[in-house]
């Protein structure tokens, strides 16, 4: 049953109203564990929610593959597994001054 995780949510969204809306991913096969993830300014909206639920910067998990990148931590709120995952692109590095172009 998903209740606990419905529960989490709700207390989730009374705790942080003004926090930015993630994606929600809940699962009956995996009823302990609901998915956050943050797409448009993924990586600072996730920074957000990392920060309000007190998730050390230790336990992320940092990921690139090509342009793409995302972000992952995990915390254990009333039984239930939350990830949280932020997905942005990797940052181009800016021409050396004087290179030609």
């Amino acid at each position: 049953m998903l209740s606990a995780t419905v529960v989490v949510l709700a207390e989730l969204t009374k705790q942080f109203p003004d926090l930015p809306a993630p994606i929600v991913q809940a699962s009956p096969h995996f009823a302990d564990q609901v998915e956050l993830s943050f797409h448009d300014d993924g990586l600072a909206s996730f920074e957000v929610w990392r920060s309000a639920m007190e998730i050390t910067h230790l336990a992320v998990d940092y990921r690139t593959r090509e342009s793409l990148m995302w972000v992952q931590a995990c915390t254990l709120v009333d039984g239930v597994t939350v990830s949280l995952i932020g997905f942005g692109m990797v940052p181009t590095p800016a021409p050396a001054e004087g290179a030609a172009s």
